[in-house]
């Protein structure tokens, strides 16, 4: 369910600046800089923990449910100023 409810919501979003920028805000004034790196070390090993399987499963249930008949015909492009990764840079 999660896919078919995301979907319209990811395929509105044409410029991801103002997300990033609300996400770099709340990491900004909700984290304490010496805590910064280990949520992001954190994150990054949730995201290595998914096993294997699990994505492939999900990988399916996107590409034969959720997003059957999206091409790149009918499908948004991501654009955005760049402002974001200048900043992370």
């Amino acid at each position: 369910n999660f896919g078919a409810a995301s979907y319209p919501v990811f395929n509105s979003i044409s410029d991801v600046t103002p997300l990033t920028d609300k996400f770099l805000g709340f990491v900004d004034t909700k984290i304490k800089a010496p805590d910064a790196a280990d949520v992001a070390a954190k994150a990054v090993d949730g995201l290595l923990a998914i096993p294997d399987a699990a994505i492939t499963e999900y990988k399916g249930v996107l590409s034969k449910g959720v997003y059957a008949g999206v091409s790149n015909a009918n499908c948004v492009t991501l654009t955005g100023s760049g402002a974001t990764l200048q900043k992370l840079q």
